[in-house]
């Protein structure tokens, strides 16, 4: 007999947290408290991947966005609790995953309400500001804000205050600026650098380019200037076309000549009257040397001996 399948146990995020999200909207003050002083404590004992589920939770169950409408509470164990809980979430230490956190915080305006918590008088509220913005500033444009604001100024002078906790939170805030801004400097100088080394690649493209159709152009008129070339199959050709040529000629002449001695002629009227007939190609007169070399070359005119009867 199969044994009933048991129900699988209740996880964090299906029993816990839907009621605590759901408290941070509550009418009253005293069910908000009570549901961030909870939220409190969860975050401030979870680690690993209960750390993961607990942050993927708040960020699609609308858990961050009550927690950053409470900013604006003006009951300060409200909006300092919010503080506290969303400088922890937006820290890497608490939530391997804290940059989607950062990415739901600034889709709300999250963190210019943080801003105006920097100049409260009441200590708890500045330590939890300084906290949430320091794990916040990481961006070129809330660095930006923070300049027009004149927090930058705010944040030097906590810094000298002689409150400890107060310097070594200002502090953090300015390194995180300047480290900021350092970076963004540096992106900004590779995509500079990017950007020439691009284009100087595409000018020697373009030059390589220009260089070889100027070289085409030139080599198709010296080509067009020049005499027409004849190719070896077309010169063999020809050569053999002027030799069958030839041998139609000898075929010729000699067929006279003997038609001639049949009418009666001596061989040497024949052979006089068959070269008047087909005279050889015309000879420009030719050097001593070219006499000389044309004495070893084959006659044209073939030289019949016959025997008369």
């Amino acid at each position: 007999m199969e044994e009933p399948e048991l129900e699988p146990e209740l996880s964090l995020a299906t029993s816990v947290l839907p009621q605590l999200v759901g408290g941070l909207q509550a009418p009253g003050a005293a069910d908000r408290a009570e549901a961030l002083g909870q939220l409190a404590q969860i975050v401030d004992t979870s680690f690993g991947e209960d750390a993961l589920v607990l942050g993927e939770y708040l960020r699609m169950s609308g858990g961050i966005d009550a927690l950053v409408a409470l900013l604006e509470d003006e009951e300060p164990m409200l909006h300092q609790t919010a503080l506290l809980l969303i400088g922890n979430l937006a820290s890497d230490a608490v939530d391997p995953n804290s940059v989607l956190t950062k990415g739901v915080l600034k889709e709300v305006g999250c963190f210019e309400l943080l801003l105006p918590h920097l100049f409260s008088e009441d200590w708890l509220t500045l330590v939890y500001a300084l906290g949430a913005v320091q794990n916040t500033c990481t961006d070129l444009e809330y660095v930006e804000i923070m300049q027009e604001m004149g927090v930058v100024m705010r944040l030097q002078e906590l810094a000298g205050a002689g409150d400890a906790q107060l310097e070594r939170f200002a502090k953090g805030c300015l390194a995180n600026m300047r480290e900021t801004i350092l970076a963004a400097a540096a992106t900004q100088q590779w995509r500079q650098r990017n950007a020439h080394a691009a284009a100087t690649v595409i000018e020697a493209a373009a030059r390589r380019m220009l260089a070889l159709l100027a070289t085409n152009a030139k080599r198709v008129d010296r080509v067009k200037a020049l005499p027409p070339q004849e190719s070896p199959e077309e010169k063999t050709i020809r050569e053999l076309k002027e030799e069958v040529a030839e041998l139609r000629k000898e075929k010729t002449i000699a067929t006279k000549f003997l038609d001639s001695v049949a009418q009666g002629l001596s061989p040497e009227e024949a052979q006089q009257q068959a070269r008047r007939a087909y005279p050889p190609p015309h000879q420009c007169p030719l050097a001593h040397a070219d006499a000389h070399a044309l004495t070893h070359t084959r006659s044209l005119t073939p030289t019949l001996t016959l025997a008369l009867p």
